[in-house]
């Protein structure tokens, strides 16, 4: 192995037999003495990954109609109805209620705590931040974007509603970007954790009700980043939906700099005339940044 290669689980050079050889754990300049069985790893994420999805529900609206759906992270097709719901139903996660143009109706009480919050110097904010989220963690909210909640404690921020390609009767937005904590992956490397992730991100994001389903994709992007002064790691994909059109993915796995434990930051953008530029992911990634006081990285 090169010095350059970053530390990671790599098949044993020392293995004698034929395939699969077992993983040994490289940390930068040496082999370890840490063996594994290959491909384990994946299934073991993708149980944190799905377990950490149980605690929330997301509420749909399509015609009136609740539809409740436990699923961790980003949901693009974010549905848009008329009726409005209580907090407890709705607030908790991306898809919350909705007027005709797409824009979130916040009850009164919710209003206020908003405005409190945007104040200068207004806790968790900074001007064009969202409120702290999972780990301490706030993301840039550019021009035209808006915050919103999601299952399980998460944070994020999405731009544009339209009606959804596959279903006209449910809305979808052209961007989203949505952390979320992730009890129980501290114990995984963040490019594990993204790497498990990103093929689930792609069909819960672009899924069958909205666009019809993934009919491929094609990695474009997969390195090392710096989120929030933390190391992490990302994977990005270019997908085709059922629907044709197409669209970018990337799940970012980093530790929460508060020392909570791990954090996963899901992103979706459509490719199509009036939706966010690519180049914005990155803002959203290098923009994610730690509140006064979480721990190594705190800039705000």
């Amino acid at each position: 192995m090169s010095m350059t290669t970053p530390p990671g689980w790599y098949p044993d050079p020392a293995h004698p037999g034929g395939p699969p050889a077992p993983e040994r754990w490289w940390d930068g300049s040496s082999w370890t003495g840490h063996v594994r069985a290959p491909g384990t790893w994946r299934d073991q994420v993708r149980e944190v990954l799905a377990s950490a999805g149980r605690g929330g529900l997301i509420a749909l609206f399509a015609g009136g109609t609740v539809v409740l759906t436990a699923v961790v992270a980003l949901v693009v097709a974010l549905v848009l109805g008329g009726t409005a719901a209580s907090p407890s139903a709705a607030g908790t996660g991306p898809a919350a209620s909705a007027s005709e143009d797409g824009a979130r109706e916040p009850g009164a009480d919710e209003e206020r705590r908003s405005e409190e919050d945007r104040e200068p110097g207004g806790p968790g904010h900074t001007p064009g931040s969202t409120a702290a989220g999972p780990g301490g963690v706030v993301l840039p909210l550019f021009d035209g974007w808006e915050e919103r909640g999601s299952a399980g404690g998460g944070t994020g921020v999405t731009i544009e509603g339209y009606p959804c390609p596959a279903s006209p009767d449910l809305g979808c937005v052209r961007g989203a970007a949505f952390l979320h904590p992730l009890p129980g992956g501290g114990q995984f490397e963040p490019r594990e954790i993204a790497e498990a992730d990103i093929g689930a991100n792609a069909e819960e994001s672009y899924s069958e009700a909205a666009y019809r389903g993934v009919t491929g994709h094609e990695e474009v992007l997969s390195e090392r980043v710096t989120v929030a002064g933390q190391d992490g790691y990302r994977v990005r994909w270019r997908l085709r939906t059922g629907v044709g059109t197409e669209a970018y993915v990337e799940s970012v796995a980093f530790p929460a700099p508060d020392g909570s434990g791990a954090l996963l930051l899901r992103i979706g953008f459509n490719i199509e005339d009036g939706a966010p530029p690519a180049g914005d992911m990155d803002r959203i990634v290098e923009g994610a940044r730690a509140v006064t006081g979480s721990g190594p990285g705190t800039d705000v």
